[in-house]
């Protein structure tokens, strides 16, 4: 294909591809967001340039190749900003871990030597690493360098995430300039950069705070300048202080530079030493400091007792349907390494540029396979393909069993004595039932159980079991299959005997469906105990959460109580929040404070207000339910807060009932008051902080004044109309049924 055609071809793809980025930013963030609607327009500009391109040239010039290479980044760089306001500060664990780090490092605290408990505070539940003990990660578990490159970023308070973002780019260059340097046609290099853009998590990973893509490059520019043993070396060695996955690859790496580049035992060994050294000089400081921590740390990554997940084989182990230690799952892996070592040795001349694949198959057996395990091989393959396509060698591999066969019998030998070795438990879930003392629809949010405890030789006699659920089908809130499983967390340990406990969900996002398949695995080191059922309710709660139990989170980590969210009025003003659960456990009430202050001239309301927008007042008001809160620290310096002009109050603290026209209000004043100033407002004063709403009367207020009531919003307020400050406490609620 002619050289023009090349690029017309190319142009044509990268349009295709920059309209579906336009329209995937637009969908994160609508109208409203300036970031959004701007680079969705860039976005489409981009685009119509790549298709004109495409159409306008005529012959080949190098120039078309820079404006497509260019327009590529500028829609990597665009797509990344209109995105950007989807994902946390701190999008996983181990980027929080490398940034808190850095500050650490900065202030001359050696970071292998502390313990990250704020972790749960800055991080998505989705992103934490649970162990198999019942607690998290939260400590450093790798080498030096992925700390200390977000040193500066930590000094400039940046976003931790941007030095990934960085090293994204940094790939889109790589192939390009690489490819151009060893005479890639023009269609292969664009058609190289189009497959790393038509994976999207390859940016929304970079975005959203997993680093391998820093490891990775590094190993690709180690191959780039592997003709320059010196920097090659370095950058390798820098690989390997970033992240110990870099590891996997560095037996076929090292025997491909022997073989087909340097050919003499002496460079290698130079090349090892620098690349030793280079680890070397990056840790150094903090072996020194605390040598027998750091070794813990760096070199017990690959079997820390943290929870199998993912998408791997182990999925039959921590399911249940296979019963196998843990330790199978480390095993297996390390057979089929040191098989494909042994392979690719054994027929070098064929298999030197496969090597990247490797380890696709070697975490397929590994007790934890997340995606983040998978889509950076094809990057490293993706630079070695124009090469390994000049190879002219025979395909036909030919096997020779009797090399292949002691491999193969010692590895069925190993895996047949894992896979019979004889499984028991201590631990039996006799039953379980289901509650939901939250008041969630159709959501389970307490379950009893009934387990027996036997305990076997070096078993604890009270023994602190954790919970996890794993549904069949996808679960609140964010109604996918949650990668940890549903993490439950019991009220009391198990003693020997038979034992009735309550668990609990340990955050919003472990929310589990009636009418939703499921299997319990209680879990405490290598013990296990499996349950499986099916939780069938239809009741219903015209009142959802009315204990503000609880915390869920936003993007940006606010914490506000499951099912409510904050709509401040701040035409006058601003207003914020405070919301915490009583006991920090999910299914202790919560205590809210809400603060408004009023420091603009216009007329108008300064007010914070936490919304329910599902509560049916007919339904409370017909079965004769009562609502009680309790309203303390009240704080302003308005002094004449309890005003009241033409039936509105001046200063309120209290909720409002709304239908989105009509409104009834009930709150605290130093004088008890009921006004009725027009059709749509009705406002009821008491002289005590302890509200007591009765919803049969509010019921008939509405019923009289003909207010829509099947579905309202329930609204806690603190508010003002005057100038300065007012704040107030709820707490102690309570939903009762009068008989």
């Amino acid at each position: 294909m002619e050289k023009s055609l090349q690029l017309k071809m190319s142009g044509f793809l990268l349009s295709i591809l920059v309209f579906i980025f336009a329209n995937q930013v637009w969908s994160s963030g609508g109208y409203i967001n300036p970031s959004t609607e701007i680079s969705t327009w860039l976005l489409i500009v981009f685009g119509f340039i790549s298709l004109f391109i495409s159409l306008f040239i005529r012959k080949y010039s190098e120039k078309y190749e820079y404006v497509l290479f260019s327009l590529t980044l500028a829609s990597v760089i665009t797509f990344i900003i209109g995105y950007y306001h989807s994902f946390p500060r701190y999008g996983t664990d181990e980027i929080f871990i490398d940034y808190s780090a850095a500050k650490l490092v900065i202030h001359g605290i050696n970071p292998y030597t502390y313990k990250f408990e704020l972790l749960p505070n800055e991080v998505l539940p989705f992103f934490i690493t649970p162990t198999v003990y019942g607690g998290y990660v939260d400590t450093l578990q790798y080498p030096a360098l992925s700390f200390l490159l977000q040193v500066p970023f930590a000094l400039l308070n940046a976003p931790p995430d941007l030095l990934l973002i960085v090293f994204n780019l940094l790939s889109y260059i790589i192939i390009f300039f690489y490819f151009k340097k060893i005479n890639t046609s023009i269609l292969a290099i664009i058609l190289a950069l189009v497959s790393l853009l038509i994976n999207i998590n390859w940016m929304f990973y970079s975005i959203g705070g997993v680093t391998d893509i820093v490891w990775t490059d590094l190993v690709a520019l180690s191959y780039v300048y592997k003709e320059k043993p010196i920097i090659s070396s370095i950058l390798l060695g820098l690989a390997i202080s970033y992240k110990q996955t870099a590891l996997i690859i560095l037996p076929f790496y090292l025997y491909f530079l022997y073989k087909d580049i340097y050919k003499s035992s002496f460079q290698m060994i130079r090349y090892l030493l620098i690349a030793s050294l280079t680890f070397v000089f990056i840790n150094l400081p903090f072996i020194v400091s605390s040598p027998i921590t750091w070794i813990d740390s760096v070199s017990g990554i690959a079997t820390q007792p943290i929870l199998g997940v993912g998408l791997g084989i182990s999925a039959l182990n921590f399911t249940g349907a296979i019963h196998v230690g843990r330790i199978t799952f480390y095993v297996l892996p390390a057979i089929v390494y040191l098989t494909f070592i042994y392979i690719y040795i054994l027929y070098y001349d064929r298999l030197k540029y496969t090597f990247p694949a490797y380890p696709v198959l070697v975490f397929f057996f590994y007790d934890r396979l997340l995606l983040s395990y998978l889509i950076y091989w094809p990057y490293l393959a993706l630079i070695m393909l124009p090469e390994s396509s000049k190879v002219e060698t025979e395909n036909k591999v030919r096997l020779d069993l009797k090399k292949l066969l002691p491999v193969i019998l010692i590895s069925m030998v190993v895996a047949g004595f894992l896979f019979t070795r004889p499984y028991s438990s201590s631990v039996v879930i006799v039953s379980a039932k289901a509650s939901d003392p939250l008041m969630l629809n159709n959501i389970v949010t307490e379950i009893t159980l009934e387990i027996y405890y036997n305990p076997q030789p070096g078993d604890p006699r009270s023994l602190p079991l954790s919970f996890r659920i794993l549904p069949y089908y996808p679960t609140p809130p964010t109604n996918t299959i949650q990668t940890n499983g549903l993490l439950w967390i019991a009220n009391a340990s198990l003693h020997p005997g038979l034992n009735i406990i309550s668990i609990y969900p340990r955050t919003f996002v472990d929310l589990l469906n009636y009418n939703n398949p499921f299997v319990i695995v209680g879990y405490y080191g290598n013990i296990r105990a499996y349950y499986e059922s099916i939780f069938n309710n239809d009741t219903y709660y015209p009142f959802q959460n009315p204990y503000l139990a609880l915390a869920s989170y936003t993007v940006n980590l606010k914490s506000y109580p499951y099912g409510w969210y904050f709509g401040p009025n701040d035409q006058a003003g601003y207003a914020w929040y405070i919301y915490r659960e009583l006991n920090n456990t999910t299914y202790s009430p919560g205590i809210l404070t809400l603060y408004a202050v009023k420091n603009l001239t216009r007329e108008g309301w300064a007010a914070s207000q936490l919304i329910n927008p599902c509560v049916n007042l007919t339904y409370l008001g017909l079965h004769n339910y009562t609502y009680t809160f309790q309203i303390s620290r009240i704080s302003s310096n308005i002094s004449n807060f309890s005003i009241v002009s033409n039936g509105y109050p001046v200063v309120f603290y209290g909720i409002e009932i709304n239908n989105g026209k009509d409104q009834i209000w009930i709150g605290y004043s130093n004088v008890s008051a009921c006004y009725h100033p027009n059709n749509n407002l009705y406002v009821i004063l008491e002289n005590t902080t302890k509200i007591s709403i009765n919803f049969s009367e509010i019921y008939k207020i509405a019923e009289e004044n003909n207010y829509y009531t099947s579905n309202v919003n329930f609204i806690f307020i603190v508010g003002t109309t005057l100038s300065g400050y007012a704040e107030a406490t709820f707490m102690n609620f309570n939903l009762t049924r009068n008989l």
